[in-house]
């Protein structure tokens, strides 16, 4: 486990270390839960951030990225400006197309 890579703690604002010492989330942080693969991956790249992942069994789960609220505020204003774009939406149907393109030859075969 790397040194920011916590398992859920007891209470909701709670992180549990590899070692199984317990640490406070810092105060103005929020959780960013998984499901946008864009905004966590920039989230991360942005700066101090903790990952929450709990393993049950030989799987194991994201629960989601602890950050500073700001961060989290101001990369989500950023990605959605970029999402509302009219080249976004072109980028987005090319590559739509060309996944159905792939599909097909792969079907084919």
């Amino acid at each position: 486990m790397s040194p920011n890579t916590f398992e859920p703690g007891p209470a909701d604002n709670v992180v549990r270390s590899a070692s199984g010492e317990l640490r406070s989330v810092p105060v103005g942080w929020r959780l960013l839960p998984p499901g946008d693969a864009g905004l966590t991956r920039r989230v991360k790249a942005a700066g101090e951030h903790w990952l929450v992942q709990e393993k049950k069994g030989r799987r194991t789960f994201s629960r989601g990225v602890w950050a500073p609220a700001e961060t989290i505020d101001r990369i989500r204003s950023e990605l959605d400006a970029e999402r509302a774009t009219a080249s976004y939406s072109k980028r987005k149907r090319a590559a739509s197309v060309r996944r159905e393109q792939v599909q097909e030859a792969y079907v084919e075969d």
